[in-house]
């Protein structure tokens, strides 16, 4: 036990990564569609799976995610034996891909499942898997291999949830686009630990309409977007659990462009970005930036500069370890194809402010691709390569309360999940973090000191 609580409270050094992206396609030159994988490095994009309908599934409009046990999951809306979609894994050290569950098989399942554009597993802190049906919350068991449904939308007034959850202290927090006192959708919490469901808050199109996305959890707030609140033309909104106060915080039309997509990502300095359908200099969707911090919304790099196709974003941004954003879109700008379905897998730099398409999607490696990508990681849950210093540890480990930091007093210390949310942030002067708000579970803790990172397993008792 020693030497595990030893090993927990030294900082641990990530191995450079292979710094390969994984995603997933909708269709293919085969119709059933593809799971594939992109190397920073070489570049190249390979096709890892192709999909068999009766044996796979098919038709995957979500994402994968990776959890802490290293492997792969995902989900198809159709297909399988009972051609009610899958829950599937797969291992890319041997690239096995496995069903783990048929939907439908079971008495009292949800009938059919909607995922469209970002549906997707979430890995909670009690290692369990969560998702969502278009009518349903439901729980997937890695250990155990086994399924259930959790509890019903409907008994909440909800209906048509087509996006993904988002932990928070314990809590599941996701959104569906019908139901709700306008019939506009409702934000609902799902709490792990005693498998209540309850509905927080009503869209009421001021405040947000019919979202198909997800949550973004940053400094016990969440933030979101929907397509068709504030003014018409979508809006960026924040949620605050503590006081149950959902505020709209950005109208988009015309200057701040039209339709946004997919869901906000949380980048290392804090800010939030997303991407429109249309809007910018080229009327094919821009870049955005939000600061939580101020309030202040920036556009940033359009989609057709310099004669590039990308467009219609709709799952959302990953910031690799390279310092790059990468996205999916759907289609591609073609003059005598207005929904030409290939797709294209694009890079932004921040730095730069440039947009460049990277790949095509032209049948074979897969076409309509609505998710978006992932990084895989290494063992210590991280996609960057961290330098670890021996002089800073953390302690108690397991910790209830309150954390302290031996070696260093003044860091920037950011907490994450094994999923890879950044649940807290903080910025510390006396050498001890109040971590009681997190749920049990095992963290991942990010020291920033003196020009060195090490990044820490801690336990929440």
């Amino acid at each position: 036990m020693k030497k595990t609580l030893l090993f927990l409270a030294l900082g641990l050094s990530a191995a450079m990564q292979a710094q390969v992206l994984y995603g997933l396609t909708e269709t293919s030159d085969t119709g059933s569609g593809t799971l594939f994988s992109y190397d920073l490095k070489a570049p190249k994009i390979s096709t890892e799976k192709k999909f068999r309908p009766a044996e796979d599934g098919t038709y995957a409009y979500g994402s994968l995610v990776q959890t802490s046990n290293g492997k792969l999951y995902g989900l198809t809306r159709n297909g399988g034996t009972q051609n009610k979609g899958t829950l599937f894994q797969y291992e890319p050290a041997t690239k096995t891909y496995t069903v783990r569950y048929h939907f439908g098989s079971t008495a009292g399942d949800v009938a059919f499942l909607d995922f469209r554009g970002n549906g997707s597993l979430i890995e909670a802190s009690n290692k369990k898997l969560y998702g969502l049906s278009s009518n349903a919350v439901f729980e997937y068991n890695p250990a155990e291999n086994s399924y259930a449904v959790k509890a019903m939308l409907s008994s909440i007034g909800g209906s048509e949830a087509y996006g993904e959850l988002t932990e928070l202290n314990g809590k599941l927090y996701g959104m569906t686009k019908s139901g709700g006192a306008q019939q506009l959708g409702i934000i609902f919490e799902y709490d792990l630990a005693t498998g209540t469901i309850i509905k927080k808050e009503d869209f009421n199109r001021t405040n947000g309409a019919r979202p198909t996305g997800k949550l973004t959890a940053y400094s016990g707030k969440l933030y979101g977007i929907t397509p068709d609140g504030g003014t018409g033309f979508g809006n960026l909104f924040e949620y605050d659990p503590a006081t149950n106060t959902l505020t709209n915080k950005v109208n988009f039309g015309s200057a701040n462009g039209f339709g946004p997509g997919g869901f906000l990502t949380l980048a290392k300095n804090n800010k939030l970005y997303g991407t429109t359908v249309r809007g910018g200099a080229f009327n094919l969707g821009f870049v955005f930036e939000f600061d939580p911090a101020t309030g202040v919304f920036t556009q940033k790099a359009p989609f057709g500069n310099d004669g590039d196709d990308a467009w219609s974003c709709e799952g959302g941004l990953l910031e690799a370890s390279n310092g790059m954003f990468y996205g999916l879109t759907r289609y591609i700008n073609n003059p005598d194809n207005e929904d030409d379905p290939r797709g294209s897998l694009f890079q932004w730099d921040p730095a730069a402010n440039k947009i460049k398409r990277l790949e095509y999607f032209d049948g074979p490696n897969g076409l309509q691709v609505r998710g978006r990508l992932i990084e895989l990681k290494d063992a210590s849950g991280l996609a960057t390569a961290e330098t670890a210093e021996s002089k800073v540890s953390v302690y108690p480990n397991p910790v209830s309360d309150v954390l302290f930091l031996k070696g260093i007093s003044k860091a920037s210390v950011k907490i994450y999940n094994m999923a890879g949310q950044l649940l807290q942030s903080e910025t510390i002067s006396n050498g001890q973090l109040n971590v009681s708000r997190l749920s049990k579970g095992l963290y991942l803790v990010k020291v920033e000191a003196g020009g060195k990172t090490t990044t820490h397993k801690v336990v929440k008792e």
